[in-house]
């Protein structure tokens, strides 16, 4: 099979977000009405995940301190959008995480 990047029209999406910036990020999320399966619209997966990081002397963590290992409870959230609806959904998750990286998996769907 022999694909190319905007001949995908279906992305899913996962981002990772404290536990205590949930609500806010499904808030941005749920705005948008993406996540759309037949009649259906904001189909969202919410799984609780243990996450573990090390941020470096340039950084400022949300949790934890440069230079050290952290782990913290974190929500992975998983919703799927059209390739339109794409950078929006990214702008929007990206304005409501707290995180000065934020770590959003974009996975074509075929």
């Amino acid at each position: 099979m022999d694909i190319k990047i905007d001949q995908i029209k279906n992305f899913k999406i996962e981002v990772f977000v404290p536990v205590d910036s949930k609500n806010v990020v499904l808030a941005a999320i749920r705005r948008l009405k993406v996540g759309k399966i037949g009649n259906y619209y904001n189909c969202i997966t919410i799984t609780e995940v243990k996450a573990s990081w090390t941020a470096n002397e340039n950084a400022h963590p949300y949790l934890g301190e440069a230079g050290e290992n952290y782990e913290a409870d974190e929500i992975k959230i998983e919703t799927r959008c059209k390739a339109e609806e794409l950078d929006e959904l990214i702008i929007a998750i990206k304005k409501a995480h707290p995180y000065e990286e934020v770590c959003i998996n974009i996975i074509p769907l075929l």
